[in-house]
């Protein structure tokens, strides 16, 4: 009987593996399997070790994973930080909206129950009474479900102490100052919204037209004007307006860094216009 030739060159190759040489449990041709003859004698086979098929195993080297893992953690590290902060800044701008829609209502429900800021809150005046104030800080409650009064300072209803550390109290936009807050808010009173955001009004005599609104509540941060403080003027035609002041939003030539540095922000993030570069929007673009 013939035997049957196997081309060792035309075995499978593995052409980017490594493969090993050593063979696995050897399975043999299915031509070379012993065979019987009619009178049931076993015929004789070549069972060389060429005619055994052997399994090739592949496998990458130590040095190809780790310089693929390197290469891995470099991107990794330089992206996450960009998600990270385009997230929050989402996270943000979606508590605004909320928070610009809420003043909005609030404005709405005082026009609907016939209620002249500029009369019964007496922001028409030089120094108001605070009985005025204390009635604006109630009917604001009163229009927004869930929410309470708190009688403490800011810091105090939301942090249970009146000065916190210093990273946790409100900052500048570009974090170098302490917001100038008192005496120009009425601090005596603060309104604790059911979503942990806080909302405070302007003295009885200084900026009594603003409302101070921490968009995410103290606890959260990051406590600076501009991205989670924002300030909504009530104008006397009953309008909410904002402070109209560029060089209190701007990282340009003609920004004023000083403690009031941001309160010119609420105007571009109602817009998501950026005061420094026209091509850009406010939460992705200007925000740092």
């Amino acid at each position: 009987m013939a035997k049957l030739s196997i081309n060792e060159n035309r075995l499978p190759s593995c052409p980017r593996c490594l493969c090993s040489s050593e063979p696995s449990s050897p399975t043999p041709h299915p031509e070379l399997r012993p065979t019987f003859s009619h009178t049931g004698e076993k015929e004789k086979i070549d069972a060389s070790p060429l005619h055994f098929l052997q399994k090739r195993k592949c496998a990458f080297t130590l040095a190809e994973v780790l310089i693929t893992l390197g290469i891995i953690g470099v991107i990794a590290a330089m992206t996450i930080s960009t998600l990270i902060h385009k997230y929050k800044m989402h996270v943000l701008e979606a508590q605004f909206k909320k928070a610009y829609s809420v003043v909005q209502n609030v404005n709405s429900m005082l026009k609907y129950n016939d209620i002249d800021p500029y009369v019964d809150y007496q922001l028409g005046v030089l120094q108001r009474e605070e009985a005025a104030a204390i009635k604006q800080v109630e009917d604001f409650a009163k229009y927004t479900k869930g929410s309470r009064i708190c009688d403490g300072y800011y810091y105090t209803c939301t942090l249970g102490k009146r000065w916190p550390e210093e990273s946790k109290r409100y900052k500048t936009l570009d974090g170098s100052n302490n917001v100038h807050i008192d005496p120009d808010a009425y601090t005596t009173k603060i309104i604790l919204l059911a979503d942990g955001s806080t909302v405070w009004v302007g003295g009885t005599r200084w900026a009594k037209n603003r409302y101070y609104y921490d968009i995410n509540g103290t606890a959260k941060g990051p406590n600076k004007l501009g991205y989670d403080l924002h300030v909504f003027v009530l104008n006397n035609k009953g309008i909410i307006t904002t402070e109209e002041n560029k060089k209190q939003c701007s990282f340009g030539e003609s920004a004023v860094s000083d403690s009031y540095f941001g309160y010119g922000c609420t105007q571009y993030a109602i817009t998501n216009t950026n005061p420094d570069d026209e091509t850009k929007n406010y939460w992705q673009g200007f925000l740092k």
